[in-house]
């Protein structure tokens, strides 16, 4: 079993933040102040596609509404690939716009 496969696929900010880091090879930090749309596809939310001014990432894997929430809420500081019983983070694509 590799690191991915343990890691929590996400870390939320102690005291609320201003940003959140999208680890996909490189690490990309994107203010959410400047998230201008959030959307969850699939019956268990098994995508996230986030639209920022500069970017837009793509999140994929199962049971992902709880972090879509976590998200909409302001409350994530780090998204990575990994599985926790109730979230997998398979995969994270960044875009530039």
């Amino acid at each position: 079993m590799n690191s991915s496969e343990t890691q929590h696929p996400y870390e939320m900010h102690t005291h609320g933040g201003g940003f959140t880091v999208f680890e996909s090879g490189d690490a990309v930090g994107l203010p959410l102040i400047h998230l201008s749309r959030a959307t969850l596809r699939g019956a268990n939310g098994q995508k996230i596609q986030l639209e920022f001014s500069s970017a837009q990432v793509v999140i994929e894997g199962e049971s992902l509404a709880e972090l879509f929430g976590h998200v909409l809420d302001g409350r994530v500081k780090v998204v990575r690939r990994g599985r926790h019983e109730s979230c997998v983070v398979a995969g994270i694509q960044i875009l530039d716009v």
